[in-house]
């Protein structure tokens, strides 16, 4: 691909890599790209949601080494050893009698070995969030349904009044989302 950029570079390369039996690489045909592999294009697709969801889970209860257990899921066995390198883990394992944090972004009973105490905290922090985020939304409807502040108020500032309340709503919602994660 470099060669009509950098011709005598990748000519000088070709010839010393001797990687076929063409001499000149401006005479050597494209290589043949292989067909894709829809099920190991769907194992890694899965593989990168655990991982994204481990490391996430991991980071929001603030825990490292731990364990995760699975059962009855051949994708991520088969892969256990880039899962456990790339989500920071000590070891990924086939049980299914611990209990734990459960992924929910995959079909397979899969957990991470967290404690029911530090998900009890974290699960405690989030409610603290929610009450704070829903309370932020309900005070700034309350200033964009005062007629008043609408029609006297620059208008940048209720503009930035309506992207804070976005911006509010969007946190709450999130909020939301991860309580109900962690109260399965």
């Amino acid at each position: 691909m470099a060669h009509p950029f950098a011709p005598f570079v990748t000519e000088a390369v070709w010839q010393t890599l001797d990687v076929t039996a063409e001499p000149i690489l401006a005479a050597a045909l494209w290589p043949k790209i292989p067909k894709a592999d829809k099920k190991r294009a769907m194992a890694f697709e899965e593989a990168k949601q655990i991982i994204t969801e481990a490391r996430a889970i991991m980071k929001a209860v603030n825990v490292q080494n731990t364990v995760l257990y699975c059962m009855n899921a051949p994708v991520i066995m088969e892969n256990r050893e880039l899962i456990g390198r790339l989500a920071h883990l000590t070891d990924v394992a086939e049980d299914d009698t611990v209990p734990g944090i459960k992924l929910t972004s995959t079909p397979y009973d899969v957990r991470l070995d967290i404690s029911e105490d530090k998900a009890a905290a974290y699960a405690k922090k989030l409610s603290e969030q929610a009450i704070e985020a829903a309370t932020a939304v309900k005070r700034l409807k309350e200033r964009l349904g005062n007629k008043a502040y609408v029609q006297n108020a620059p208008k940048a500032v209720v503009a930035q009044t309506y992207t804070q309340l976005e911006d509010a709503e969007a946190k709450q919602t999130a909020i939301k989302q991860e309580l109900a994660r962690f109260k399965r």
